[in-house]
């Protein structure tokens, strides 16, 4: 007994624990345990044990190359693991794909561009899903809302009534409270457990989901009218028996005037036996014969929906006329319905993907990442392509999803971003878990893990240590005028030689248009950029930008900055063209790998050699490429879109280096950065730009504030 009082306590516990998002239960929604993922000779992972829990957001940090993301990978289909062996809710887990892992239940949102810009946004949301839009369920189909009564009914709950009824009735003699219970059982439980099931089943649209799928056949039809008009019988064999049950009740109170005169005392007890035969019997029988009409009926019904024979035929006629077309108007119901429920009203699911921004597309794939409600919902490096409001929808999700006593895997470079999110926090270095981390056991040490993450202490100065803001007065390169839509609005920009010029702002303030527009890549519609020594020579083209020296490094690596199925070689070398071949036609591939392998050893890119495809390089190693491909044209003037995006403390560490060795030598570089810190740091001057327009000029200085800064961006 007392085991059991335990139990019960255990449950109550454990099930307000579950309300609250609370895990008592320790034990894994998801175990990994000895993984290994090898890319030829390289080990990405090497005997990874993990485990994620319910109601927690775990977050995942390390060096570029450490194997966070390939772990993810792995967990959502994308990489197939060499071995090692992984249980999600206690069983094998080995999807084969992005969508398999989202329909089991874990859903990912990836580090580079996740979306295919040439489709819709809607196309996007259910990709590998469409047949749901198209054959047989190329129609709307009526949803059935109260179609849950006929099932949801517990027998047990139906005796317990019935049951519940007769014993009360059997227990008086009182004729009134005989009625009371009998009126009673009409108007609340019996009766109204009957009418509803009534109501729901012939009185509303379930009767009929489509015209095609009717509810009832005849048979069922005639079954539950069975139902009904015993429903009737019972309430006329009770106004029959009324003046009968009268007639004793009234006899039972006058029992001692009886017990005088034996023969009427005799016929007294008859009628009384006979009435309480009648309470305990009738009623009984009349009641079980309702609830057999109500399981017959049931039965029938259950088999109409059962005989799939007609259903299916159907089916397939439907997918042979419907099957190549998709219910566009359908398909961007559902698909704007999923963006509301993240709160994103100003992306419409009609519109091709590639009319919207890289932060918009981010939106667009948690969108469709949690439209599936996963239990485990990964995060790759999403934040750095996410602006302020962004970010905080993102965060906002998270935490409702560990409310829910669902996962987070939250995977990203900023430490303080991770140590504010996350309860518990995973280091990987080179492939292996160095720490895991509890917040609750006050484990959360910035320095700590940041040793952990590249396993010595970072020497030096992280940003640079001078604060004159030195560079030469002669300017590189200009923009006047510059117009294009929103995004520049009459913008002044210049560029001096040896300066590393900041711009800041506002995902959506115009500073990426403005980069593109430097270099070429988008047409303005009013104004002018220059550049040479006179500044007389107009940049209107990519192809005039390079001529002069000019390179671009994207914000969207994987898409534009780079040729991910290509090698590392050829990335670096392409750029290089007019250098190393004899009016674009002979080239001469001495020079070209001379390029490439200094390049590859100044930027130590992690490699087994140049020849290895880009898409299997970590995002600081791709970074280095994109970079790299730029340095090793001897560019004379950098525009830098997020150059530290998606990188972690030491690459960032290497970059910043790399950018101030480049001042020195009189290069000069627009740094374009959605992080102040980053700004601030490493900038000569700072131009902060909103709504198209600069709003704030800066010159370097220690006294500089983020809060300063802010004031002109919002």
């Amino acid at each position: 007994m007392e085991n059991i009082k335990k139990c019960k306590r255990f449950h109550l516990l454990y099930t307000y624990s579950i309300r609250k998002g609370v895990c008592i239960m320790k034990e894994p929604i998801f175990k990994a345990t000895h993984i290994v993922k090898q890319f030829g000779p390289t080990i990405a992972l090497n005997d990874v044990d993990i485990e994620i829990y319910p109601g927690e957001i775990r977050g995942f940090i390390g060096e570029n190359g450490s194997g966070k993301s390939t772990m993810s990978a792995i967990m959502t289909g994308i990489h197939e693991k060499t071995s090692g062996s992984m249980e999600y809710h206690g069983k094998p887990w080995e999807p084969k794909s992005m969508v398999e892992a989202l329909k089991g239940g874990i859903g990912i949102i990836v580090q580079e561009n996740g979306t295919i810009a040439p489709i819709s946004v809607a196309e996007n949301i259910y990709l590998g899903e469409l047949d749901s839009f198209s054959g047989r369920n190329f129609f709307e189909t009526k949803k059935v809302e109260n179609f849950s009564p006929l099932f949801d009914v517990s027998l047990k709950e139906f005796d317990t009534k019935v049951d519940g009824i007769v014993e009360r009735i059997s227990k008086t003699e009182d004729k009134n409270e005989i009625k009371e219970i009998i009126l009673e059982a009409k108007k609340g439980e019996l009766f109204d457990l009957y009418m509803a099931l009534n109501e729901s089943l012939v009185n509303s649209n379930v009767t009929k989901l489509e015209s095609e799928d009717a509810l009832f056949d005849k048979k069922a039809q005639e079954l539950f009218d069975n139902f009904v008009k015993t429903n009737e019988e019972i309430n006329t064999k009770y106004d029959e028996n009324k003046e009968s049950l009268d007639e004793v009740l009234v006899s039972r109170r006058r029992e001692s005037e009886l017990k005088d005169n034996k023969k009427n005392y005799k016929k007294a007890c008859i009628a009384l036996d006979n009435s309480s035969y009648m309470r305990r019997n009738w009623l009984k029988n009349d009641v079980i014969a309702l609830k057999n009409h109500y399981l017959n009926a049931i039965a029938r019904i259950k088999d109409v929906h059962a005989n799939k024979k007609v259903k299916e035929f159907k089916g397939k006629l439907l997918d042979f006329f419907f099957g190549p077309f998709v219910n566009a108007k359908k398909l961007n119901k559902y698909s704007q319905l999923a963006l509301s429920k993240i709160g994103v009203n100003d992306i419409y699911a009609s519109a091709p993907t590639f009319a919207y921004d890289m932060q918009a597309r981010k939106l667009i794939e948690i969108a469709k990442c949690l439209n599936k409600d996963p239990e485990i919902f990964i995060v790759d490096e999403t934040t750095t392509a996410l602006s302020e409001t962004g970010r905080n929808l993102l965060y906002k999700k998270m935490n409702e999803l560990k409310e829910r006593n669902k996962s987070v895997l939250f995977i990203s470079h900023d430490l303080e971003e991770l140590m504010e999110k996350c309860d518990t926090l995973t280091v990987l270095r080179d492939g292996n878990i160095v720490a895991n981390l509890d917040k609750a056991k006050g484990e959360f040490d910035p320095e700590a893990i940041k040793k952990y993450m590249i396993g010595r202490e970072l020497k030096g100065d992280y940003y640079r240590s001078d604060y004159d803001g030195s560079h030469s007065d002669e300017v590189v390169l200009k923009m006047v005028d510059g117009i294009y839509g929103k995004g520049l609005r009459h913008v002044d920009i210049e560029l001096h030689k040896g300066e590393i010029l900041g711009i800041g702002g506002l995902s959506d303030c115009g500073m990426h248009d403005l980069g593109k527009a430097l270099f070429g890549n988008i047409k303005m519609q009013g104004g002018f950029v220059y550049t040479g020594k006179s500044l007389d020579i107009q940049v209107d083209s990519e192809v005039k930008a390079m001529k002069n020296r000019i390179g671009y490094l994207s914000k969207n690596r994987d898409v534009e900055a780079l040729a991910v199925k290509s090698s590392i070689f050829d990335n670096i070398a392409i750029a290089s063209i007019n250098n190393v071949a004899i009016k674009n036609f002979f080239v001469f591939k001495g020079r070209e790998k001379k390029i490439v392998d200094k390049q590859h050893r100044d930027l130590q890119i992690k490699c087994n050699n140049t020849q290895q495809f880009v898409n299997t390089l970590s995002g600081g190693n791709k970074q280095k490429v994109s970079l790299a491909k730029w340095i090793g044209n001897d560019s004379e003037i950098l525009i830098l879109d997020c150059p530290t995006r998606g990188v972690d403390i030491g690459v960032k560490q290497f970059i910043y280096q790399l950018l101030y060795k480049m001042k020195k030598e009189g290069k000069s570089i627009i740094m374009i950065s959605e992080e102040l810190p980053e700004l601030i740091g490493m900038s000569d001057r700072i131009v902060i730009m909103k709504d198209g327009q600069v709003t704030k000029e800066f010159d370097r200085s220690a006294d500089l504030t983020q809060e300063e800064i802010v004031k002109y961006m919002i």
